[in-house]
């Protein structure tokens, strides 16, 4: 699964945020995956034990393009963080937030930026709010069956369809 994201849908990201860091494996294994094109990932963990298991497992894996940050995924400011524009964000924080999440990050991904939801199968009662704004907005996303309950939205090149809907 970490592949097909830092693959970026064959655009290779050197950008990646990320909301909901959990306890490390997504931010460290997709932190792997750039490391060789010297790319690096930029998550945000609202939990603060998640966050020091995040920070303890990325060191003992000596993953140093990571740079992690605690905080509410819905009252950070993106722009502020020392966050480059992004080729992909990766949401897997609180599914009842992802519109939240998806509308405070587009003004810090590139035209061609990739965003990914996960769990969006299993949880499709939760972010039933991002899919009513994406079909307001005629976003057009692609739904990846992963697992057998469950799957990822994709979003490609999200900052061009927005700055045509706006």
């Amino acid at each position: 699964k970490i592949s097909v994201f830092t693959s970026g849908f064959g655009k290779k990201p050197m950008c990646i945020g990320e909301i909901g860091s959990a306890v490390w494996y997504s931010a460290i294994a997709m932190a792997q995956e750039i490391a060789a094109r010297h790319g690096h990932i930029w998550s945000v963990e609202y939990s603060f034990p998640d966050y020091q298991r995040a920070c303890y497992h990325a060191r003992i894996h000596k993953q140093y393009n990571i740079t992690f940050y605690y905080g509410d995924g819905n009252t950070i400011d993106y722009a502020k963080l020392s966050w480059k524009k992004m080729d992909m964000i990766y949401i897997d924080g609180r599914k009842r937030d992802y519109l939240t999440y998806f509308q405070r990050v587009i003004d810090i991904v590139t035209p061609n930026a990739t965003i990914i939801f996960d769990d969006v199968i299993k949880f499709a009662h939760k972010t039933s709010s991002l899919y009513e704004y994406l079909a307001e907005k005629q976003i057009q996303y692609s739904i990846h069956q992963l697992d057998e309950d469950d799957g990822i939205m994709v979003i490609e090149n999200v900052g061009s369809q927005m700055a045509s809907k706006n």
